[in-house]
């Protein structure tokens, strides 16, 4: 069974996102003009509103970073993320910036729905205590990274992430990593999404 829409029933909904893209870039544009910090920066982005916003997400990312974002939550739902676990189209996922990693100031970091790609130098996180990824794609070195360049890290939850290889990562290698961590408690726990050829 086949259902086609005419183009103009979804008009209404894209000129709102327009809009409220038009909002957000207009606010934080003028907090970081007035010089303000931005603490916290939650983001939750629907199905059909993905497609063509990376350009201000990742403007939005650069502008927080800049201003020394203390929290990211970004909850980028694609049409593949709606209902978890399910098949993902590994292009269709938002590619999170490489300016996350210069992220000093930074302590929370909440991602649901993107990329994490190939690091191409350390990462900043010399505060970073509790890291958040959901239905993140992204390789060991990222993981190792986490693991290893965060001093302070305290909480690690790696839920339905995967490199988007039919294997899963190596749980043993991760889990030797994990006594050598200065901190108290550590939550770690690793789901796997499941690809369907």
């Amino acid at each position: 069974m086949t259902c086609a829409f005419p183009l103009e029933t979804f008009k209404p909904q894209v000129e709102r996102f327009h809009k409220f893209l038009g909002f957000v870039d207009a606010s934080l544009l003028r907090f970081c003009k007035l010089k303000f910090p931005v603490q916290k920066l939650r983001l939750s982005i629907g199905p059909l509103d993905v497609i063509g916003s990376s350009f201000f997400l990742d403007k939005w990312i650069g502008l927080a970073v800049e201003n020394e974002v203390k929290e990211l939550n970004f909850h980028l739902m694609s049409r593949n993320t709606v209902h978890l676990p399910r098949t993902i189209e590994l292009d269709d996922m938002y590619i999170l910036p490489q300016a996350i990693f210069s992220a000093k100031s930074i302590t929370t970091l909440e991602v649901c729905g993107c990329k994490l790609e190939q690091l191409s130098g350390s990462a900043g996180f010399h505060f970073l205590k509790n890291v958040k990824l959901v239905n993140v794609l992204l390789n060991e070195q990222i993981v190792q990274m986490l693991i290893t360049e965060c001093p302070l890290l305290e909480n690690l939850l790696l839920h339905y992430c995967s490199d988007g290889d039919e294997e899963p990562y190596d749980i043993d290698d991760l889990n030797k990593e994990l006594p050598e961590l200065p901190v108290g408690d550590l939550y770690f726990r690793l789901d796997w999404l499941c690809y369907e050829a």
